[in-house]
């Protein structure tokens, strides 16, 4: 399924006359915004609906994770409500986040009211649905899954520290990779120059 920014969302989008129109700071894998509800935004009378703190909070995990250069797609967000969002009172709603393993990406998010006051926060899984640099996908492939199976210890000689592998194909498989890692990044770069491509991956 193909995910497409139109310019509609509900939240930030400015092609959207019914949206909130938020414009948020992103950097380094973090997002924040500041929102000023009014009244048709309200559950019980002059209070902010918790749908929408919650709506709020999704945004912000999703424009967290496009900091990083990828785009993704939510899978988990718990909402923990601390206190009443009063309408008319300024607040921020900030995310961080970061890859933790394969597509999954994780981290907090909270709305606070302007003198710091939490609203509401809790911690949202991500998945990638697409890549942020060419190769991302094989990379954690080797870095997180295969390489788990392979430990460091320190041993007390001039080696300092060595493999302790726990079967020796494991061992020869991540060597395999690695070779072939080494050969893709090359090519990536080729591929790059090759197109004039100067964009910071990093």
């Amino acid at each position: 399924m193909e995910f497409t920014d139109n310019g509609s969302c509900f939240v930030c989008g400015k092609a959207n006359p019914s949206g909130l129109r938020l414009d948020f700071s992103i950097s380094n894998g973090h997002a924040s915004a500041t929102y000023l509800p009014d009244k048709t935004h309200q559950g019980y009378r002059d209070i902010l609906h918790g749908g929408l703190i919650s709506t709020l909070i999704d945004e912000a995990t999703v424009k967290a994770a496009s900091s990083l250069g990828i785009k993704a797609i939510t899978v988990e967000i718990c909402v923990r409500f601390k206190t009443p969002l009063m309408i008319g009172e300024r607040c921020m709603v900030e995310a961080s986040a970061k890859p933790v393993r394969g597509r999954l990406i994780e981290g907090v998010a909270m709305v606070r009211k302007m003198d710091g006051t939490i609203v509401a926060e809790g911690p949202f899984r991500l998945y990638l649905s697409g890549s942020p640099f060419p190769g991302y996908f094989f990379i954690n492939k080797i870095l997180l899954q295969d390489t788990q199976k392979i430990t460091y210890q320190p041993v007390n000689n001039k080696a300092g520290w060595k493999l302790q592998k726990e079967k020796r194909k494991d061992y020869r498989k991540v060597g395999h990779y690695l070779l072939l890692l080494r050969f893709h990044c090359c090519w990536s770069h080729l591929l790059l120059n090759k197109h004039g491509n100067t964009h910071n991956y990093g």
